[in-house]
């Protein structure tokens, strides 16, 4: 008994000390209650901490497992505590990086609890694929005293403090922009990447405070961001030209390759990974100020995206009309652009396209479209070589803003050696003079945006028939494949070299149309041959080819004799 009242005027005594005792204890109390609702499965080469929707897979070699769940189990608390999650799977092994893939967070031992780890924990949990979004709210949920904070309602002074407008300053005399490329000092400036993240966290703060939780995790517009905007007086007339085309994607470095982008769709998303190598022709992506280029790069790919098909909407009505679930459904792609690399290629059949240059995307683009997608969705399609290659770069230098024909313009016609010292010189002499006679140079910017003008210059430059190897093919073009012409097999063609393929589809494309180019090799077998399917045999369309060029291409006639 008297001990009893000993405790019970000690507890009088020192109350608000045992309440803090007490609170500090209660999350080590909560992890003791937790291991009994702990479900554990031990496999051959992995043990998985399984409580309720949350699955932790923890490699076998992994020591003091039980101790790397708790930390985990307590940050995803901390994360459901802010918006519930439905669910969450981590994989904790030696041989891992941090990233999200395959709706799974990897991560090493000595990783779990580090910002980055944290940061793809709530990517993972709350599916937010903005940069921006991720850097306020690991602010918020793990920065600023989270277990004690009401989420809807912070006055915290250190959050205030946080919340400091001096970014604000900084935009005032820099051009704004919130993607996430941004946030990595390899790209930018370290002080543009400090400036953003305090902006950040601003932006998100501000969509809390004005109880815009749902908004924020769902789809922000760019009107949504407008009154913050205003309320710090930064313009948004840089981000906006390209808002739409980067929301949702997010940005990571990675050890395999220096920079991922990734979209949160998965339908006509993609994966960009942009590999570094020591090439100076690529340097110029790592470097301050060039997040720019790469902005403009996603926004370039994007909006060639969306034109490519308004172009087979509108030039092959019947076609999109017939494949529109296929042609509007395209699941992600993977891009590889690595300066490396022999050539730009699709990997036939697979969803990963290879880019030594960003300027092919569209052409490997329409390869995976026209052929791997339809695959996808069980339409059997096998189109010839030389019509796919040719389609599918029609559609890139016609009518693809991220093809520069400008350039290619410019190319033909200032880099032309004059001692001629080679056959290669002698031909790019002839391009540079029917080029010249062909474009308007003294209104080039304007001249090249005409689709009609692009064609013109598509089919100039690839009438010339050069081989990879220095041979000719469209030499005497008249009798050009006369032994190969015998056989009218609608997959003859494919003997051209990849230059002529262009060449003859421009042609084709004019005389029959997209939407028949587009259709061929759907509606064509192995046995059909040229005059089954556009009513004339192959060596008929040979010479028809050859008069168009003279028909259309002031001083065609060189072209044809270049070799």
């Amino acid at each position: 008994m008297y001990s009893f009242l000993n405790l019970n005027i000690f507890f009088s005594k020192y109350r608000t000390a045992c309440l803090l005792v007490a609170t500090l204890m209660l999350p080590f109390l909560l992890i003791s209650c937790r291991a009994d609702n702990i479900r554990i499965v031990e496999q051959e080469d992995q043990i998985l901490f399984i409580k309720d929707n949350i699955t932790i897979e923890i490699d076998s070699s992994v020591l003091e497992r039980q101790n790397i769940y708790e930390k985990i189990l307590l940050d995803v608390g901390r994360i459901n505590s802010f918006y519930k999650i439905k669910g969450a799977y981590i994989v904790v092994d030696k041989r891992q990086y941090i990233s999200t893939e395959n709706d799974k967070v990897s991560a090493t031992p000595n990783s779990v609890g580090s910002e980055k780890f944290r940061k793809e924990l709530i990517k993972h949990t709350l599916d937010i694929y903005d940069n921006w979004k991720l850097e306020g709210l690991y602010r918020i949920i793990f920065e600023e005293n989270s277990q004690d904070a009401n989420f809807d309602n912070i006055t915290d002074a250190n959050l205030k403090m946080r919340s400091s407008t001096d970014f604000a300053s900084y935009y005032r005399e820099n051009e704004f922009s919130l993607f996430g490329i941004r946030f990595y000092p390899s790209y930018c400036t370290k002080q543009e990447a400090k400036n953003l993240k305090d902006a950040s966290y601003s932006l998100v703060r501000f969509f809390l405070d004005n109880n815009q939780k749902e908004k924020l995790l769902e789809n922000v517009e760019l009107k949504d961001i407008k009154p913050w905007a205003k309320e710090h007086n930064i313009s948004l007339d840089y981000m906006s030209k390209f808002y739409d085309a980067t929301n949702g994607i997010y940005v990571s470095e990675h050890p395999f390759s220096k920079i991922v982008v990734d979209t949160k769709r998965k339908i006509g998303g993609f994966t960009l990974n942009i590999v570094m190598e020591k090439d100076d022709k690529y340097k110029r992506y790592e470097k301050y100020d060039s997040a720019h280029e790469i902005e403009q790069m996603i926004f370039t790919f994007e909006k060639d995206i969306a034109n490519n098909l308004e172009v087979i909407k509108k030039d092959a009505p019947n076609f999109y009309k017939e494949y529109q679930h296929i042609l509007t459904n395209v699941p992600k792609v993977v891009y590889y652009l690595d300066s490396s690399n022999s050539h730009n290629y699709h990997v036939s059949g697979a969803n990963k396209i290879f880019l030594k240059i960003p300027n092919a995307q569209m052409s490997e683009y329409n390869h995976y479209l026209l052929n791997a997608v339809f695959q996808h969705y069980k339409v059997a399609v096998e189109r010839p070589m030389w019509a796919l290659d040719g389609v599918d770069s029609y559609l890139n230098y016609v009518y693809s803003e991220g093809a520069d024909m400008e350039e290619f313009v410019k190319m033909t016609l200032y880099s032309v050696n004059e001692k001629q010292n080679n056959q290669w010189d002698r031909i790019y002499k002839i391009s540079n003079e029917v080029m010249s006679k062909n474009v308007d140079e003294s209104n080039l910017s304007q001249w090249i945006k005409e689709p009609r003008n692009r064609q013109q210059v598509f089919l100039i430059f690839n009438s010339l028939g050069i081989r990879f190897k220095d041979e000719m093919v469209l030499k005497n073009i008249d009798i050009y494949n006369k032994i190969e012409a015998l056989n009218d097999n609608i997959s003859v063609a494919n003997n051209n070299n990849v230059f002529a393929n262009y060449s003859f589809c421009v042609f084709m494309i004019e005389r029959y149309g997209l939407e028949k180019m587009l259709y061929l090799g759907i509606r064509t077998k192995e046995s059909t041959t040229f005059e089954d399917y556009f009513g004339k045999r192959y060596d008929a369309l040979l010479s028809e080819w050859a008069q168009y060029i003279k028909d259309n291409v002031i001083d065609g006639e060189k072209l044809l004799n270049s070799g």
